[in-house]
């Protein structure tokens, strides 16, 4: 939790695109090892347990696509289906391991923490206009969580007062009630950052303490990264 952000993003970067490239193998021992570092920072509590839980139900619906396409084949259904299913389990698989380390990154550092890291990277590139960049990114990733939390609420709210309808139509009910409910909060998060000064640019002057100790460690955990990815 006390990791430097720019380590932690380049930890998360790393190590999503050695996992997509691993086998089954070298992909089982990154998703252990991501869970494990899911757990730590905190993803049984509620929100991360609604977002795992979201999150999985997309991966489970992506996979049964994959095994469905898997299974157009000249051959025929039956020669292609356990080569189909291998695949599509994979390829959830991979999807569980990213949503493992996205969860690990929002959860062990803050919305502030990542834009001030993302300020430091791109300021050599963008120069004076990175902080709008690095205020973009915190505001984007402050506001996916409550617009998941926004929903969810929505849908509740639906659900005990017993609305009734088809189904499109309590889709578009669901999706009006939380723009606007979003419009509202999107106001007073303006608010809250103009009367925290956060939109101008000395607000994002990034200042790190962090130790070569962390760096040489975050190396050695790429490099076994590497390692994995080729078994």
């Amino acid at each position: 939790m006390r990791l430097d952000p720019r380590l932690k993003i380049l930890l998360a970067v790393a190590l999503g695109v050695l996992a997509w490239r691993a086998g089954p193998i070298g992909l089982a021992a990154f998703a252990f090892i991501v869970g494990v570092a899911a757990l730590a920072v905190g993803a049984l509590l509620p929100q991360g347990l609604r977002i795992l839980r979201s999150g999985f139900l997309f991966v489970a619906v992506w996979t049964l696509l994959v095994f469905l396409l898997g299974l157009r084949s000249p051959e025929g259904v039956w020669e292609a289906a356990p080569e189909a299913a291998q695949a599509a389990v994979l390829s959830g698989a991979r999807l569980c391991t990213m949503l493992l380390i996205g969860l690990s990154l929002a959860l062990s550092a803050s919305a502030r923490q990542l834009g001030l890291a993302l300020s430091w990277a791109l300021r050599p590139v963008l120069g004076s206009r990175a902080w709008q960049v690095a205020l973009s990114m915190a505001l984007m990733v402050h506001f996916l969580p409550l617009a998941w939390q926004t929903l969810a609420q929505v849908r509740s709210a639906m659900r005990l007062r017993r609305v009734g309808g088809p189904p499109w139509s309590r889709m578009a009910l669901l999706a009006k009630a939380g723009l606007r409910v979003m419009g509202q909060r999107t106001w007073s998060q303006a608010v809250a950052v103009t009367s925290r000064g956060l939109d101008r640019p000395g607000a994002w002057q990034p200042c790190f303490d962090s130790s070569p100790l962390e760096w040489l460690a975050g190396l050695g955990v790429i490099l076994a990264g590497i390692g994995l990815s080729l078994v």
